[in-house]
């Protein structure tokens, strides 16, 4: 059975209250919330749509929630998805939510979810939607901190289409007395690794971001992981991979804790330690 809207809503308000505040977006009315602890996760698809599913699953869960974060994201590609067109059909998508959101419930804690490019069917996100019990796109805080969903699993220059643009100029205005605004997507938005810029930066959507003094963008679809900073704003690619390959698993991460405290970040890298069982 998948996580219904209700229950997301009671996993949430829980969270919420552990900071001791539920902050309403009008400056001056709440404390301010100086310090969050949250884990990010993702690339969890299985190696196939149509039998099993991700073997580490169950392992990367269990071990995130030994390192008791207040907020788990999960930045997509979480099943195997795809089109008719390459004979994936919608009951192995359906079969691969249930796993997936049955093994999100064993988090204590409030958790989100963002579409990758894999968690469509036939490109539409109707089938994501209807299992997370969330929108493309949407926003959360945790006290007077304010986090941004974004949904740029469709290929474009532009990373999120006109609607989208429009909601986030409007969510952003709205929760500007935060003091402190993280955005998330699957799409690696910056890297500059040993080469420079790697990605194409939409200079639209970073003036965006840097008018309104966003913290972070966190990026998860790549499979490595990276930190750069572009007009005060930090971009980080916290790429996940080795939940199916046993060597993959020892040489790369499979989640990532962030520790935000006063405008600084101290974020650690997770390994499972998986081992196949025959």
């Amino acid at each position: 059975m998948f996580l219904s809207g209700s229950a997301n809503i009671i996993r949430i308000t829980a969270a919420l209250f552990s900071a001791a505040v539920i902050f309403s977006g009008c400056a001056g009315e709440v404390p301010v919330t100086e310090s969050v602890r949250f884990a990010l996760f993702g690339n969890t698809a299985p190696a196939s749509p149509f039998s099993g599913f991700t073997p580490a699953l169950d392992f990367v869960i269990s071990s995130i929630e030994s390192e008791k974060p207040v907020v788990i994201i999960h930045t997509g590609d979480a099943i195997y998805g795809g089109s008719e067109s390459d004979g994936i059909n919608e009951r192995d998508v359906r079969r691969q939510y249930k796993i997936f959101f049955e093994a999100m419930k064993n988090f204590h804690f409030a958790y989100y979810t963002i579409t990758g490019d894999r968690d469509l069917f036939n490109v539409n996100s109707s089938i994501y939607e209807e299992y997370s019990g969330r929108r493309r796109w949407y926003s959360f805080n945790y006290g007077s901190m304010h986090f941004i969903a974004l949904d740029t699993s469709i290929p474009d220059d532009k990373f999120i289409d006109s609607a989208q643009m429009d909601w986030l100029k409007k969510d952003l205005t709205a929760f500007s007395g935060s003091n402190a605004v993280f955005i998330l997507m699957h799409r690696p938005f910056l890297s500059t690794r040993k080469k420079g810029f790697l990605y194409p930066v939409p200079e639209e959507l970073h003036k965006l971001f840097a008018d309104f003094r966003v913290k972070a963008v966190f990026s998860g679809g790549d499979t490595s992981y990276s930190s750069s900073v572009y007009d005060s704003v930090r971009y980080i690619q916290a790429g996940c991979s080795g939940f199916i390959d046993e060597k993959e698993n020892r040489r790369t991460n499979q989640y990532y804790i962030v520790n935000y405290l006063n405008g600084e970040f101290d974020i650690k890298p997770g390994k499972t330690g998986f081992v196949r069982k025959n």
